[in-house]
């Protein structure tokens, strides 16, 4: 049980209803919101956590703090090559059910995953809510990256393959409106794949408020492998595939929780890898950076271990689905 409670919380006015201001579950309409944490209220219903704490205007908010100006870049010390590789990764994975003609990616960061799926062959396209990022990508794949909201795109119906949703639904405000979209520019039997964090890990139920899951005010939907399934069951997909391991995500996911928890500043190993332009405001001093950086030299290795070891019992700090539309939506 997570340990961090408050008797009561303010929730965005978008979420509520306006015939007496009843709190109601936007995802599956059948309960009120509960309090469930500082930062967060439950659906009793369908198991999703909404934050309280979200972004006013969600395109400026991810121009402005997740990609520079210049280059769309995130991260130094040279870790934009392992995470190009990390998108071949998934390229690999998803080929094995492949082939794909026509592929989607939504959130498409700097336009690497689907960069690989045009060297096979594909068409692509992806859609990004970042000036910078959707710039560079679309520099990279020689076609216009859509800037903006997926349903804006206005994409043909039953025009794709395969649609990509890696990190992204736990950003948007409204997820039944994506998959709702998703579904109607799906041809039958195409397939979709949706990674996020794991709200329901044993790592988020021992460490509470240290995740570095929760990722506040970035993330406004949290999701538990049951409660992303019942969404896409409701809006006419089939899961067929489920994984916990994620190699990108999931040993420093468990890292960073665990540093948090011995009391270095939240999230600093995360805001001491990206650039220095992104979170200038948010680096600590020389001396504590050493401490943290040497405690996480001694936990690297343990927690590449735990990682493997929960995915393994199905406590992934991360869960990928790959499903397909197999019915009609809601």
């Amino acid at each position: 049980m997570y340990y961090f409670w408050v008797p009561e919380i303010k929730m965005p006015e978008h979420y509520f209803e306006s015939d007496g201001g009843s709190c109601v579950c936007r995802l599956c309409g059948e309960a009120r919101l509960r309090t469930f944490s500082v930062k967060l209220l439950e659906c009793p219903h369908c198991g999703v956590l909404v934050s309280t704490e979200q972004p006013r205007d969600l395109q400026a908010h991810y121009s402005k703090d997740f990609y520079t100006e210049e280059q769309g870049e995130r991260f130094r010390f040279g870790l934009e090559l392992p995470v190009r590789c990390f998108r071949w990764v998934r390229f690999r994975r998803l080929m094995r059910r492949g082939p794909y003609l026509r592929v989607l990616d939504v959130g498409t960061d700097r336009g690497w995953f689907l960069k690989c799926f045009q060297d096979a062959g594909a068409e692509v396209f992806g859609t990004q809510l970042s000036k910078s990022a959707a710039r560079v990508a679309s520099r990279r794949l020689g076609r216009e990256v859509f800037l903006g909201e997926l349903s804006d795109a206005h994409f043909p119906e039953a025009s794709m393959d395969l649609v990509c949703l890696y990190h992204v639904l736990e950003h948007v405000r409204e997820p039944q409106a994506y998959l709702r979209e998703i579904h109607r520019i799906l041809r039958p039997g195409g397939a979709l794949v949706i990674e996020v964090p794991n709200a329901r890990c044993l790592t988020a139920r021992l460490f509470g408020r240290h995740w570095l899951g929760w990722d506040f005010p970035n993330h406004i939907h949290h999701f538990g492998p049951a409660s992303l399934r019942a969404l896409l069951e409701r809006h006419g997909f089939k899961v067929l595939e489920e994984s916990h391991w994620s190699v990108e995500f999931g040993p420093f996911h468990i890292l960073q929780t665990i540093l948090n928890a011995f009391g270095c500043s939240h999230n600093q190993l995360y805001s001491l890898i990206q650039r220095e332009e992104l979170h200038a405001d948010r680096r600590a001093s020389a001396a504590s950076q050493m401490a943290m950086l040497a405690l996480a030299v001694l936990l690297s290795v343990p927690c590449g271990l735990l990682s493997v070891l929960l995915s393994l019992c199905r406590e992934g700090e991360i869960f990928r689905f790959y499903s397909i539309k197999g019915g009609k939506a809601v």
